[in-house]
């Protein structure tokens, strides 16, 4: 578990790519999964869904292509390698990580967590590692039940570095 700072710098592309991302789905007339968004909703998930993803890329010590139009099931938010990794951020430290059935098993999931500027990566694990009966919920988000990992279950985040 590390935590990483956004610089100013940081936190202008997350701001873009939230802008880009949230302005895509209005015009494919697309609704998030998870939410029912008012528009600023939208932008504030996708702000730090794309914190989250640069703090991870910072910590790896990589610069991706970063996207817009990438939907379930597409390209993943990062390649590293034989890794396609999806990250799943959460405002607050102490959530589990979490992972949805249409999740392909062959991604790598990490956690991250808290609020700009600071951002904790926290670990990960594949899907199929993840889907597990024991991490199946229905905390009444939606009525849709999903597969929440608590974090001492989670691969240390280093071994993504090797």
């Amino acid at each position: 578990m590390t935590t990483i700072s956004l610089t100013a710098d940081d936190f202008s592309v997350a701001c873009h790519l939230a802008a880009e991302r949230t302005i895509e789905s209005l015009r494919q007339n697309r609704t998030d999964t998870l939410y029912d968004k008012t528009w600023d909703h939208a932008y504030h998930i996708h702000l730090l869904g794309s914190c989250g993803e640069i703090a991870l890329a910072k910590f790896l010590w990589t610069y991706p292509q970063w996207t817009v139009c990438e939907f379930s099931g597409m390209r993943s938010d990062l390649s590293l390698g034989p890794f396609n990794v999806e990250v799943r951020h959460r405002s607050r430290h102490d959530w589990d990580l979490k992972v949805v059935e249409k999740d392909p098993d062959e991604r790598v999931y990490v956690l991250t967590t808290g609020l700009p500027p600071d951002i904790t990566v926290v670990g990960w694990l594949y899907g199929y590692e993840a889907k597990l009966p024991e991490y199946l919920k229905d905390y009444g988000e939606h009525g849709k039940p999903a597969y929440f990992i608590p974090q001492d279950r989670l691969r240390p985040i280093e071994e993504l570095r090797k």
